[in-house]
Parts: structure tokens; sequence; C-alpha cells
């Protein structure tokens, strides 16, 4: 993982309408926790709260044993390294029998742990 910050391509005149209406409804919020998986989705989102929100925008990233261990040390070291503030939590998806089926559902389950986790 590069935990430089990422370089995103020119965006197209309705991408930016989009990110002006996200930039808008994260003011409206005024802080958010912001469910950080690594990934290129969950990056920028994080990257353009944090720029709107400051310190008022936590990372939660999800740990369990389906996270590779140099994966989590690579997250960790991208958000020391932009200055995020993230909460690790620990997730049980393996528990639930519809994740370890391991079909075309399984990123559902693991995000609906998540989000279990971090409303609970």
């Amino acid at each position: 993982m590069n935990t430089a910050a990422p370089h995103y391509p020119d965006p197209t005149p309705d991408q930016l309408l989009k990110e002006a209406r996200l930039v808008e409804l994260l003011r409206e919020m005024g802080s958010v926790a912001v469910a950080w998986s690594g990934g290129t989705d969950s990056t920028y989102l994080l990257d353009v709260a944090r720029a709107v929100l400051g310190e008022a925008c936590l990372a939660v990233l999800a740990d369990s044993p389906s996270l590779p261990r140099d994966e989590l040390r690579e997250a960790l070291d991208m958000a020391r390294v932009r200055g995020w503030t993230v909460e690790v939590v620990q997730t049980r998806e393996f528990e639930n029998e519809a994740f370890r089926k391991n079909d075309g559902t399984r990123c559902y389950y693991c995000k609906q742990e998540l989000f279990g986790t971090i409303e609970g």
C-alpha cells in the first residue's frame, strides 16, 4: 500500500458537482466517522472529510482475522503519515455463517458487522 497522498485524475464536470455536494453534506453533518478499509473509495471519502472537517472526522478501521497483519500495518502507516485519527475496532464477521460462505455477499456481511460494531 502506498502511504503517500494519492494523485487523483482530473475530475470531470459531473464528478466536480458530486464532490461539491459531498462537501456540502459533510459541512451539514459537522462531524463524521468514516468506515475506512484502506481501499480507494473509503480513502477518497476520508481525504475529503478530513479536508472539510479536520479533527471532526474520525477514521474507523475494522480489525479481525480476515485482515492480514501487513495490511493493517500499512493502513495505520498511511494514517500516521497523513495525520489522521484512527480508531481500530475488533469485528467478528467469522462468527457469521453467511460471511463464512464466502459468496458474492460476503462484503455485505463484513460491512454489516463493522457498522454494527461502530453503532454498538
